[in-house]
This record gives structure tokens, sequence and C-alpha cells, in this order.
């Protein structure tokens, strides 16, 4: 008896409750229980839990190991100095003495206004030339008497007439013909006399004409036409006394000297409108002068004060001034600037450029190197002293810009100023060199220096590229910055190179770079290696600090997972540095070489992993399964970092990298993890059951955590595979091959180990009374979970994808035998799994069927008159308690297997009830109605409406004999014999469809319905059966009209004896009276009987048949049928027990031959 649960509900009221939960659609798929995970260390949590970054992954991933000497400037050496004087020649003594003569004098002879610096007495000045230049101070003091006893040198004013814009027309064609004069002239002031008037030098509007001599002038060409001219003109003065002169600008509109009548013809025609008219007359007027000397028109003016031009010079436009009240308008832009004079310009030039150039070199040298300078990427600003004294020195002697340039890139290129220079610095002006080198390049030797310092520079760059990693760390915007500097500084060195045939570059520039980039990239390979393991070393001292009793997952840690994980986290370093550290780098290379700064860095690191994880996975060796899980998980955790290193490099170079065939170096380790993974997951499930308390996981869940933990100890090496993601196509379908075969192995031993506990529980025990608990429906349904988890693999192990790649490379054939082996190992798994779940199931059935034949046994046992609900009732009620408990405990899937187990024992039950109740049955048809019925309101109940079992269960082979059987015993003796003689037509029509050893009987028969007349014409019968001694027979034929309830009145006739044939020809016709309403009756037949006549008694040849003769084709017509003659099959002895074949009821006549009694 099954424990009753609730009130009592039919099936229909069980299923209609859950019709729209669908339990099949999800698989609920939690944690391992602690208990479980903790008996291997959690093995497979630990490789679920590893995570790492595919190529296509985001960079916050992971996070990389920060070196510290990165940002450490200190691991260049950068106060090395090779000394003064060795990238220029050492002066000798009279070069020296004149180089700092020359500074001596320039400090004294300071010019223009400088407001940084007009606060550095020339004493500052002196003193610090004195200590940079290492003179004593005797020679100083001799030096600086002998420039200060000695004349000035004369000083000049340059000027650069640039243009001029805005000017105001005074032609009549609204244009102007300007030029200008320049002239330095006395600054105007006031002068006091004796007597107290004041007197002026000259007017403060009066023209150069006026007071200044003609020689001292200088004119501009005349720009004609124009309102904005441009002149590009130089002019040289000598300056008296900057502090008493100004420079005086006058811009002119030239008018030509010519007669009256020459300007109208001449500009007559220019005239553009009224205003135009007045200057034209104008001009006629000037023209008809005399004494006409000064015909031009004035434009304006513009003075400037010597003193007050500045040292660096004025490059500026200076806005026109009138004369009195005339009226001017427009700018003139000029560009001046005080020197002394040369007397002989190119020597002095080259001279002055030399000390120029040892003057930067020295100042520089001592700032940076004597000093000691700490400053980083120094931005190459001298302290306002030396820059001064340069400064003067370049203007005094207008040194051109290139001589400036090279002076201070040679001194810059000093070896112990570059490390701490800002290249910008460096870069701005190889560029102005490189700009000013076709306007005219300095002298020879100071070509010389500069082609030394640009080999130098490039020696330089070079060690620094060696060790860029440290030199310019990429994490460093600035430092990259830096590097970008460099390589465009070398760009520029290179075209100035080929430009000159210095032969800076021994060899191809392109492969010395990609040679520098290689050396650095295993340098950094190198100190990572350091880094990682100092840090590998930390991790684990702080570990043991915050628990002292630490021992890892399994003890002390090995040389070979210490060596793995070092490896990771080196490997993890390199992703790193590849997908965002050398992003920018990359482009600066590629724009400035065309080198794929990328490729090569990942090429070099590939060289470096594929040796490294070579050694250290052929050191690791052959795993156990009582191997160390650190080793394990850091294998694995080495073989998703060296996929991660792979999949970042780009596709267009990611086949030439030496790591392509990564994967073939672990495939050894993977094949022996699949085989440790098969073996715990073994173990676990074994764990699981043992510690499975068999109790629900939640009201919602009808599984235990066993089944959890199995179907979780798949998921893991589900995961484990979806991690792995194995590049080759062959090899991952051996792969996924073993993972099928390793989950459908776990998922059989599961079901087994669930079964077997069952019997240890004595599940499968006689004694006692049989009680379907809680616990055994959760076995059941642990299985099917499983099971359930089992059919999702194709897609959770996306069989298809592997399928694909199969097909490729081995073609249709191939690829479906393959996918046939996965399909045919879980199809096997499953057909395993349904037989342990039917085992139980049947089981159940088995404990079940006494008290089902309790409840069923009163359908027989009852009085005939006894009524159908009261006999049943009690059957009904224990099947609606017992199934509402099951329904309760079960899966849907498990609730239909029982269900259909419990139709078929109750099936079963009734048929041995109807089959041994053939007496009972056979005289009460009460009872054989009452059983018939009682099959419908079972089967009924069963089905439930189509909620319960489907009927094409229900109504099995069992089913249908049961009901024909039971449709017998309520019939008629009168409807038995229709239906005797039905079945005995349909197995004469099917004898008719092949040949008989027994021979054939031809007749014609035909129905006169207006005479209600029968004809049958019996004409021949063939190869039938020799019956006497003679081995032939003498046969003849009767014919009867069957059933005799049908044809009462008609008697049988028969033919004439044909002796000693086998082939008698009878050609005999019998008539027979028959009503219409007859020959439309069920089973109407004529039968024929083909006998052997002897003496004493006849012998039974065979016979043959038409039945169901209404209708009949073959009375209709009278056409002739030939009949396969049949001998006994004792038809008429099985007929109420076997099932009776379907006879037609619609019109139409059947043939049917069969055996007599």
């Amino acid at each position: 008896m099954i424990r009753r649960r609730g009130r009592s509900q039919s099936i229909y009221h069980i299923v209609e409750k859950d019709a729209d939960v669908d339990e099949d659609e999800h698989i609920d798929i939690q944690e391992s229980s602690e208990k479980v995970a903790a008996m291997d260390g959690k093995f497979f949590e630990q490789f679920i839990a590893l995570r790492f970054a595919d190529g296509e992954a985001g960079q916050d991933t992971f996070k990389p190991i920060q070196d510290s000497s990165a940002n450490n400037n200190s691991a260049i050496d950068f106060t090395q100095c090779r000394g003064i004087y060795k990238d220029i020649s050492r002066p000798t003594h009279k070069e020296a003495e004149f180089f700092y003569k020359s500074a001596l004098i320039t400090i004294n002879q300071r010019l223009g206004v400088n407001y940084e610096m007009k606060d550095l007495p020339n004493a500052q000045l002196f003193k610090y030339a004195q200590e940079t230049l290492n003179v004593n101070p005797q020679e100083h003091e001799a030096l600086l008497e002998r420039v200060s006893n000695s004349l000035p040198p004369a000083l000049i004013m340059v000027v650069d007439v640039i243009s001029a814009k805005g000017l105001l027309a005074k032609d009549s064609n609204g244009l102007s013909d300007p030029f200008c004069v320049l002239g330095i002239v006395a600054l105007w002031r006031e002068n006091t006399s004796e007597g107290g008037k004041h007197k002026m030098s000259h007017s403060r509007h009066d023209l150069l004409l006026d007071h200044a001599s003609k020689d001292s002038l200088c004119v501009t060409e005349v720009k004609e036409k124009t309102l904005c001219p441009t002149w590009r003109e130089q002019f040289r003065f000598d300056v008296g006394d900057v502090n008493n002169e100004q420079l005086q600008v006058e811009v002119w509109d030239h008018d030509e000297d010519s007669s009256v009548g020459q300007l109208i013809k001449k500009n007559a025609c220019d005239v553009s409108n009224l205003k135009g008219m007045g200057r034209f007359f104008k001009e006629i007027a000037q023209s008809a002068k005399k004494d006409g000397k000064n015909l031009d028109d004035f434009l304006g003016w513009v003075t400037i004060p010597l003193n007050t031009i500045s040292s660096q010079g004025l490059d500026c436009s200076f806005p026109l001034q009138s004369r009195g009240k005339s009226k001017v308008e427009g700018e003139l832009k000029l560009k001046l600037q005080l020197a002394l004079k040369k007397d002989a310009p190119k020597a002095s030039t080259e001279a002055m450029g030399a000390a120029h150039q040892y003057l930067w070199y020295n100042f520089t040298h001592h700032e940076v190197c004597d000093n000691a300078m700490t400053e980083y990427r120094w931005s190459g600003q001298l302290p306002p002293a030396p820059r001064a004294v340069l400064h003067q020195l370049a203007q005094q002697q207008q040194l051109p810009e290139i001589y400036q340039l090279a002076s201070q890139w040679i001194a810059y290129s000093q070896q112990c100023v570059l490390p701490r220079l800002d290249l910008n610095v460096m870069l701005s002006i190889i560029t102005g060199i490189t700009n000013l080198w076709d306007k005219g390049p300095p002298d020879e030797q100071m070509v010389t220096y500069l082609h030394k310092s640009c080999s130098e520079f490039v020696e330089h760059s070079m060690r620094m590229l060696q060790k860029q990693h440290e030199a310019f760390p990429f994490r460093d915007t600035q430092a990259v910055l830096q590097l970008h500097l460099l390589l465009r500084c070398m760009v520029l060195i290179k075209q100035l190179s080929e430009k000159l045939s210095w032969g800076i570059f021994k060899e191809n520039v392109k492969d010395l770079i990609t040679d520098a980039i290689k050396t650095s990239t295993k340098d950094w390979c190198e100190k990572q290696i350091l880094l990682c393991e100092e840090v590998h070393e930390a991790k684990k001292n702080i570990l043991f600090q915050d628990d002292e009793d630490f021992e890892g997952d399994d003890g002390e840690e090995t040389e070979e997972s210490k060596k793995v994980a070092i490896l990771v986290n080196l490997i993890e370093n390199m992703i790193n540095h590849v997908k965002v550290q050398i992003r920018q780098p990359s482009i600066i290379y590629k724009k400035a070489f065309d080198i794929d700064f990328t490729m090569l860095i990942h090429t070099e690191l590939a060289e470096k992993i594929m040796a490294e994880i070579k050694d250290v996975v052929s050191r690791v060796g052959k795993l156990s399964r009582n191997d160390s899980h650190q080793t394990a998980i850091a294998l694995f955790s080495l073989f998703l970092a060296v996929r991660g290193f792979h999949t970042a490099a780009d596709r267009s170079y990611r086949s030439d990298l030496e790591t392509k065939n990564y994967h073939m170096v672990f495939k050894k380790s993977v094949e022996q993890w699949f085989e440790l993974a098969r073996s715990k997951a073994r173990a676990r499930i074994q764990k699981a059951v043992e510690v499975d308390e068999v109790r629900l996981v939640d009201s919602m869940v009808k599984h235990s955590s066993s089944a959890v933990d199995a179907t979780t100890t798949f998921v893991q090496i589900k995961e484990f595979w979806t991690k792995l993601n194995w590049p080759d196509k062959n090899g991952a379908y051996v792969f996924v091959a073993k993972v099928t075969d390793d989950i459908r192995q776990g998922a059989v031993d599961y079901a087994n180990i669930i079964h077997r506990k069952l019997n240890e529980n004595k599940f499968y025990d006689d004694e006692g009374r049989f009680d379907v608990t809680d616990q055994l429906c959760i076995a059941v349904n642990n299985i099917e979970q499983v099971r359930r988890y089992l059919s999702s693999l194709p897609v959770q192990l996306d069989f298809e994808r592997v399928l694909d790649g199969l097909l490729i490379e081995h073609g249709s054939v191939g690829s479906e035998q393959c996918g046939l082996t996965l399909h045919t190992m879980l199809a096997s798994a499953d057909e395993d799994m349904l037989n342990v779940i039917g085992k139980v199931v049947r089981h159940v059935g088995q404990k079940m069927e006494p008290d089902f034949r309790k409840y069923t046994a009163p359908l027989m046992s009852a009085p005939p008159e006894s009524n159908l609900d009261d006999v049943i009732t009690p059957l009904m009620e224990y099947l609606d308690s017992n199934l509402i408990t099951l329904h309760s405990c079960l899966l849907k899937a498990n609730f239909q297997r029982i269900l259909e187990e419990l139709w078929l024992v109750v099936l079963n039950i009734l048929k041995e009830m109807v089959n041994s109740g053939y007496k009972t049955l056979n005289q009460h048809p009460l009872i054989g109605q009452r059983m018939h019925d009682a099959y419908d309101v079972i089967g009924n109940f069963f089905h439930a409406e189509g909620k319960g079992l489907p009927m094409k269960v229900i109504e099995c082979q069992a089913f249908k004999e049961a009901m024909g059987k039971l449709g017998k015993f309520g019939t008629s003796t009168k409807r038995l014999i229709e239906d005797y003689l039905m079945a005995r037509g349909m197995q004469q029509e099917a004898a008719n469809q092949s040949d008989s050893p027994l021979g054939t009987l031809t007749i014609k028969c035909n129905y006169k319905q207006s005479q209600q007349k029968l004809r049958v014409r019996v004409m021949n019968a063939t190869q039938i059966r020799p019956m006497d001694d003679n081995g032939l027979s003498d046969p003849y034929v009767i014919v009867y009209l069957q059933p005799h309830h049908v044809f009462p009145q008609t008697h049988f006739q028969k033919t004439q004896v044909i002796k000693k044939t086998l082939h008698p020809l009878f050609d005999e016709t019998f008539e027979f009276n028959v009503p219409h309403n007859q020959v439309l009756s069920y089973g109407a037949t004529v039968h024929f009987v083909l006998m052997d006549y002897d003496f004493l008694t006849n012998d039974f040849l065979s016979d043959t048949s038409c039945s169901n003769v209404r209708h009949n084709q073959v009375l209709s017509y009278g056409a002739t049928v030939h009949f396969v003659l049949m001998d006994y099959d004792f038809l008429t002895n099985d007929f109420l027990s076997d099932t009776p074949q379907q006879c037609t009821s619609q019109p139409g006549v059947i043939l049917r031959c069969y055996r007599p009694l």
C-alpha cells in the first residue's frame, strides 16, 4: 500500500494542476556540496576559477606585474661622461685664449636691451666665464685688462626693410609707387643754451634730406602701382652713439619728372574716378613748376631710437607717422639688429662660429656634468649668465642661424647631456639645421664637428633603443613621446647623412633598429623572469605570514609548479605588453621607419615563450592521480596564458609565430588531465551518493544533492573543454569524444551507484509491506536529472562546430561517421540509464501487483447482477490515492513511466482473469460485459482525457486482444457463427494471393434478383491431392449455403463423382432459391467442399467458400473465379481465443477458402 498524501483526486486533476510546467525544459545546475568538493581539494573548482584573457578579450582581465624599476631612470647610467673634448677637438692654447677673449669682449660690449638679463652685472658674467672655462685668475685679469684698454669695435645697424601695407593712394589710378629712404640721424632732443633759451639739434618734423647727408642715406627700389609693396632689402649703417641716435625710415610715392603733356599722355588713361581726377590735376600742377626738385609725395615715416632695440633685435611692423597735418595710412615691417662691424666678414664668421661652438659646448658640459644635474628630461635651458654670453656673441657677430643651431646640437650631443635632455630640443635643432642647410652651410670645421656629433647621437640612440623598455617605459606617455622624438631625429639625420654622403649608417638603418628592438626585447624578458620570481616569492611569504599552518592545497610547492607559476606570470606581463603598452610605440615605429614593431615584439616573445614552455612541460612530465593539484592547475593556467598570448597577435602574422603549434606541447598533458579528471569525477560521484541525505534540495526541486554534485562535475569537465578551446580540428574531435565518453561513463556509473544503493536499502526485499517513499522517488529522479543533462551535451560541447571542422579536412563521410560515433556513445548511455530507471519502475509495478489483484478480483468474482461502479470503486480509489503520491514526488518523465508500467500491470492482471475465467464468462455474459466496461473505465482513467497516457499506449496489443475476447463472450451464438464465417472468408482471401499444394477449384456464380435465384456452376479442379493407392482420386464437390440460421430451407447440392483423376472436369450447374434479403445478410457464404469418393467412407480433400455474397461482383456478373483449395487449420477451435480480424461490412462479395473442422 502506498502511503497516501493529501486528499483524493483523480489523475486528471493531478496533471491539470501542473499542465503548464515543463520540468524537462530546465536543468538546475548548482555548485557542488562542500563535502564533495573538498574531497579532492576543489580540483574542478580551481580549474573553473581560472580566468585569462584571449586575444579578443579586454585588457582589464588580468593585472600585469609592475616593474618597480621601469620608472627608475637610473636603469641606464645617465651620469656616465666620457670627459670634455671627446666630441670636438681640444683647442690649442692660442685658440682657447681667443675663445676666452671673445667671451670677454662680448660681455664688455653688450648690445641692445635685454630685460631678462639687465640685472646681470658684467662682473658676474666674467666670473662665470672664468670658472666654466677654467682660466686662472692671473690670466683672466691680463686678458680682461687687454680687452678693456683696446678700442671698442665699431657698431653697425643692420636694417631689413621687409614690406608695407595699407599705404595711402597718391596717384590718379588709386595706387602709389612707394619707395623708402633710410638713415641714422641724431636723436631729437631739446638743448638749453647759456642764456636759458632752448635750442634743438634739428626739428622733430625734419625730413632726412633736410638734415642728413645724401651719402649716409639709403633708398629702396620703387614698387610701382601698389599699396602693399614688398622689398626684402637689407642695409647696414655705422652707429656712432647708440644712446643718441635713431633710425629714421621715410616712405614716399614716386612721380616722374616729365612735361604736362607727357604726364597727361601717360596718366590720363589711368584716371578711374573723381578722386583720381583731383590727383591727376595735382600732378599737372607739380609738373608745371619750373623749380620742381621734390615732386614725390610723402606717405609717412618711422623713427626708432637705437637704445630701444633689444639684444635679440626687432622684427615687427611699425605704424607710419605723419609730419605735421599730412594724412598718412598703413604700416611698415622692419627687422633691426645691432652688431659689431667686421673687417673680414667670412673669416670673422668662421672664427666667431668656432668661439660660439666652444662656449656652447663648455657651458653645457659645466651645467650638466660638472654640476651633476639631477633634472630628468632637461629642457636645454641654460642659466641666465651663459645664455647672456652666448646670445650676445651670436648677435654681435651676426652669426647665421645655422651656426648657432650647429653649436647647440654639438653641445647637446655630449654623452653626459643626451640621456637627460628632452629630445624635443634636439628635434627642433636638427629640423632647423636641415631646413637652413641649402641656404648656406656652416664652415668646414663646423660641418666636421656636426658630422661627428650626429654619429654620436645615432650611437647613443641605438644604445637607447637596445634598452628602450627601460629607457622609454611604454606605460609612461612622456617616455613614449621621447621615443617618438628620438626616432624623428634619426629620420632627419638619415636624410642629412644621405644628402651629404656622411655614411653615418654603415648598414641599413631599418635592420639596425630591428636588431636593437630584438635586443631590447630579449633583455626585457630576462629581467621580467627575475621580477616574476621575486614577486612569486613575495606572494608566498605573505601567505605564510598570514597563516603559519599554510601548506597549499597539496603540501609544499614543487619546483615544477613554481616554475610554471612564474612562467604564467611572465606571459601575463607579455600579453599586457603586446596588447596595451606597445600600442603607441607601434604607431611611432611604423610612421618613422615602416617597422612593424608589434610583430617584432610578438615574434621575439613567442620564441622565448616556446623555449620556456617546452622546457617546463618536459620537466613536469607525466601526471598521475596522486600528482600535485598545483602542478595540474598551473599547467592549465600556462596553456591558457600561451593561448592568450598567441591569439593577441594580429591575424596577419599569427601563423608565422613560433607559438602557432603551442597546443601540441600540451597535448600529452591534456590527455593526462582528462584521465585524472575522469578518476576524480568517478570518486566525486561515489562520494556524492555516500553523503547524500536523499532529501529534496528545496520545495521546487525533486532531486537531491547527489544529482547536483554529479551534473556540476560534468559541467565543470565541459567548462574545462570550453576553456581549452583546442585549435586543432582533428585533435578537437579526439578530445570532445574523450569528454563525451568521460561524462557518459560518469552518468552511467551514477545511475548504477544509485541503483546499488537502493539494493543496499532493501528496496528489492520481499519481506514486509512495500512502501514507495521519498527516497525511492528521489533516487529515480536523480537518475533522470543526470540523464537529461546528458541529452544536452551535443549543444554543450558544440558537436556541430567540431564536426564542421572535420568536414573541411575529411569530407562529409568522415564527418558523418565521427558524428555518428559521438551520438552513439550518448545513445548507449541514455539506454543504460533508462534501463536502470526501468528496473526500478518495473519493480514498483511488481510490488504493487498484489494490491492490484486484490482490488480487481471482484470484477470477476462478484455476482453477475452486481453494478460495475460498486465493484470497481475500491480499485479506482486505490489508483487515485497512489498516483497522487507518485505525482507529488516524481519528475514528469518518471511519473509517465510509472503510469505506463502500472497500466501494463493492471492490463496483464485483467488478461489473466479473462483467460482463467473462460468458463465463467461463457456461462455469464453479464460478467463478460462488466469486464469489458471495466477495461474502458480503467483505460480512460489512465488516459485522463489526453493529460495522462496517450491512446497509443492505452490501446496496446494486449488491450486489443482482451477487448476482442470480452466482446465475444457477450455476443450471441448466431453472431459468433457469422463472425466465424467472415473470419474464414478473410483467411481464404489471404490464401488466394498465393499457390496451394491442394490445388484450385474453378467456379462461376450468378444471382438473379428478379428470379431470386442463386446459380452456381462448378467447372473444374486442378492439381488436387491423390487419396487412393493408385495415386489418383475420385473427386466430387458439395455446395452449401451458410449459415444455417440464415438459409434454414436451403439444402446442399453436389456434383457427380469423377473417377481416377487429379484434374476433374465437373461442369455442373446448381440453382438455389434465395430471397434477396438473405443474400444481403452478414456472413452469408457459399461453401464448396471437395470430397474423394470411397466404397466405405468418403475422404475430405479440401474446401473453399464465397462469403458475404451481397453485392458480390462474382455473383452479380457471373465471372469465372479460381479458388485456392485449403485444408483444416483449426480456425474454429481457436476462434474464441484469437484476436478476430476486422471483417468488412461494406457492400461486396469476398471469396475465401478455409479448412473445415
